[in-house]
């Protein structure tokens, strides 16, 4: 019943041959995204949508850094909430979601929120929902797969559409930021889900659901891993697992994850029902399947399995911490919790076998803490008896407090705050230095939007250059025929070159679109009205002015100008 498998066959690091397939598979996923991306900023920051005053480059940074996470946590959440409405239409029982670091879970004890890990900058998601019975579900697999990147391009349409509904008004500095980088997140996320790529060991939405969509002897071998790990999560214990289901996922190919997992379920079903040897057995060829893996893709329960053999029934100390060793820290798992909790029951094991009889005690106790917070329905009873199985053979002992930090498992070792979110504050900085980057060389970028143009306006307004000014002003409107800032600044041109009517005219329209949005107007107009000799309309555009409640300065200059008139005529 020993493992033929040693500690040192698995290295650290990746092979040339997996290095290669790494770098590969990042960069064309880099570059579909990229590309998306490309294909989609220019349709939708050329989209009609809000003006807003940037107080100064230091504000913006600063309001960036503290908006754009926000901005990004929501739309992971919208995301993610659309595969929970989808699998709720479908009839499917929910196991757990994950909002970047917060999880949401039906566990053995409850419905009940949590942080996953220690890394609080993370904007991965994950909605789990499982059918309630054995069976294929394509389609209805298809469905909730497809309610995330729906829901997102959804997000994507409600702010273009939102953004058009606000076009040419002038909003707060912090709602025109928080809108564009909820625009932004949107074309960020929907490549990252809704076009068909794999990452790492990682499939999008759309992949996974071509993968339902085309079918073939792959797909049967996935969906029977898949009710495998369904059945588990309802609650079936190893020992009952389905055997053909089991069968199927034995014969895939050695080089896929279902032959992978689907040995480590046979190990795991062995063990359950006590045949030890057997259980050794498939665990040996899943640890050889394991070593085709790239180090960072490796399980970290396949590693803790063995180290439990070897504690348990080799009784070799040093051979299961050299498998412990093997376990390195991970950046981002929605299962954590699960795998803390098997770690501490193969903790207490090697507690046991070195003679620490107290502290095994404390980290079967522990552990038992935790498996109450397990999704795992069906491993329930399973850890339960392993873990009953070191209570007793620890004797009658009694258990200390708690673990002392170096005796906790790999997993559960708190690391700095800034160590632990360094990778995600990277990604967040570089994607912030991009937007910025986008912010300030929106002119270059886009020389023919509206804005542009209406700047280029206001520069020659102020130069006194106003037949120039009107030019810009007119490409403005005609880019934007609800861009009131340039119909009112054209109407200040038409009035500096003496052409009062026409000015009148362009005042009007911007007092049709925005009645009492703007108070200022009606002083622009009064004026042009003043030097056009029309007196009792100036007297009403200040007294216009007054009922919309201006600031003092503005209600002292309608009122002595009011008085002025009222002399005059």
């Amino acid at each position: 019943m020993n493992l033929q498998s040693l500690p040192e066959q698995f290295g650290d690091v990746p092979t040339p041959q997996q290095r290669k397939s790494q770098w590969w598979q990042r960069l064309l996923g880099s570059v579909i995204m990229i590309s998306c991306m490309v294909l989609l900023l220019p349709l939708v920051l050329r989209a009609p949508r809000p003006d807003f005053f940037v107080p100064s480059t230091a504000v913006l940074i600063l309001s960036t850094f503290l908006l754009f996470p926000l901005a990004l946590f929501v739309s992971v959440t919208w995301h993610e909430l659309g595969h929970l409405l989808a699998g709720w239409l479908v009839g499917f029982r929910f196991v757990f979601v994950t909002f970047g670091p917060l999880r949401i879970a039906r566990e053995a004890g409850g419905l009940r929120m949590s942080l996953i890990n220690t890394n609080l900058v993370q904007w991965q998601g994950r909605a789990l929902l499982v059918p309630t019975e054995f069976g294929d579900f394509r389609r209805q697999r298809m469905v909730i797969l497809a309610g995330g990147p729906v829901a997102t391009l959804l997000q994507l349409l409600l702010i273009v559409g939102l953004n058009f509904a606000l076009r040419a008004q002038a909003i707060g500095y912090g709602w025109g930021l928080l809108l564009l980088w909820l625009l932004l997140s949107a074309v960020m996320l929907l490549p990252a889900t809704a076009v068909p790529q794999k990452i790492g060991n990682i499939h999008t939405d759309m992949a996974r659901i071509l993968q339902l969509w085309r079918g073939g002897a792959a797909l049967q071998q996935q969906l029977a891993l898949t009710n495998l790990v369904e059945a588990s999560l309802r609650g079936v214990p190893p020992a009952a697992m389905d055997a053909t289901f089991l069968a199927t996922t034995l014969a895939a190919p050695p080089d896929s994850s279902q032959a992978l997992v689907g040995h480590y379920v046979a190990h795991e079903q062995a063990l359950d029902r006590g045949d030890v040897a057997e259980a050794a057995v498939f665990l040996d060829k899943t640890l050889a399947l394991l070593q085709n893996q790239p180090p960072g893709q490796r399980s970290a329960v396949i590693f803790a399995s063995a180290a439990y053999l070897v504690a348990r029934y080799e009784r070799d100390l040093g051979k299961a911490q050299a498998w412990l060793q093997l376990i390195k820290p991970e950046q981002y798992n929605a299962l954590a919790l699960e795998v803390e909790q098997i770690l501490l029951r193969v903790r207490a094991q090697l507690l046991l076998l070195a003679g620490e009889l107290a502290l095994a005690k404390t980290a079967v106790l522990q552990s038992k803490r935790l498996l109450q917070q397990s999704v795992d329905l069906g491993a329930v009873p399973f850890e339960t008896r392993l873990l009953d199985e070191i209570w007793a053979a620890a004797g009658e002992v009694a258990p200390v407090d708690k673990l002392p930090p170096a005796l906790q498992p790999t997993l559960m070792q708190k690391r700095p705050f800034v160590a632990a979110s360094a990778r995600g504050f990277v990604r967040w900085a570089l994607i912030v230095v991009v937007g910025l980057l986008l912010g300030f060389g929106w002119r270059q970028l886009f020389p023919g939007r509206a804005v542009d143009a209406y700047q280029q306006g206001v520069d020659y307004l102020d130069a006194g250059q106003f037949e120039e000014a009107i030019a810009a002003f007119d490409r403005a409107i005609a880019l934007d025929e609800q861009f009131a800032q340039a119909v009112w600044a054209r109407g200040e041109a038409w009035l500096a070159l003496g052409e009062l009517e026409t000015a009148v005219a362009d005042f009007d329209r911007v007092i049709e679109m925005h009645p009492t949005t703007f108070p200022s107007i009606y002083l622009y107009r009064a004026s042009a009205y003043t030097q056009m000799g029309d007196y009792p309309a100036a007297i009403a555009d200040y007294e216009m002015l007054l009922s919309l409640n201006p600031d003092e300065d503005l209600r002292q200059l309608a009122l002595e100008s009011i008085h002025i008139l009222q002399t005059a005529k």
